[in-house]
């Protein structure tokens, strides 16, 4: 199956929206230790298109966005909720940018 393990995305889908249905299903606790091991997970399973399409739309939606409702609809589709573990979404959203730079 190669590098994207089954999990290849259609070029028409959000990549937050992949990244948080896909990765973050129903047992996504099984996949890494924390949440943000889901996030390397990712890096390490996607094509390098893929991986920047994430980081432009994270890092756009963070620059057009102060609403905290907005990012927690964006972010629907997860099963992992990362407000139930004290982040607020914005945090979220900044730390996923942080793992696809490579510094988490």
């Amino acid at each position: 199956m190669g590098r994207n393990h089954g999990k290849s995305r259609p070029r028409r889908e959000d990549p937050i929206h992949y990244l948080a249905s896909t990765y973050f299903h129903q047992d996504y606790d099984l996949e890494a230790r924390e949440p943000l091991g889901v996030v390397r997970n990712f890096v390490g399973a996607a094509d390098e298109e893929t991986i920047s399409a994430l980081r432009r739309e994270t890092v756009h939606l963070l620059a057009d966005t102060e609403d905290e409702e907005v990012l927690v609809l964006r972010w629907s589709k997860a099963s992992y909720d990362p407000r139930d573990d004290g982040i607020s979404m914005r945090e979220w959203f900044e730390s996923v940018v942080s793992v696809l730079d490579g510094r988490r």
